[in-house]
């Protein structure tokens, strides 16, 4: 079995009334089981790479933020983790300033 992960995602939505904007996102995971109960992990996200149709679309775009965290298998079926976010693009024009992720995952 490999020890390191990569994963990716891109995706666009498509509005479906007059009141909303079409935008596209990407997001990278980069990962490595050092053992089955520390898996350091690196992760970034890109929002509002493009805009159409927003009024304000000029005005705070292109988001993009990195998170450092770990995971950690507790069973075969169950897994926990954290993450620390922070914003690589300015965070005076975001929501975000920075923010902790956790979560648990139960495979069945």
């Amino acid at each position: 079995m490999d020890a390191s992960q990569f994963a990716g995602g891109l995706g666009f939505q498509i509005p479906f009334s007059g009141e909303q904007s079409s935008d596209g996102w990407m997001s990278a995971h980069v990962s490595y089981e050092a053992c089955p109960w520390f898996i350091p992990l690196v992760q970034f996200e890109g929002g509002d790479l493009f805009n159409l149709g927003a009024v304000n679309s000029d005005e705070n775009r292109d988001f993009v933020s990195m998170a450092f965290g770990f995971r950690s298998r507790i069973t075969d079926n169950v897994d926990i983790g954290a993450a620390y976010e922070i914003p690589l693009t300015n965070e005076d024009n975001s929501l975000m300033e920075s923010r902790v992720t956790v979560d648990l995952v139960w495979k069945f």
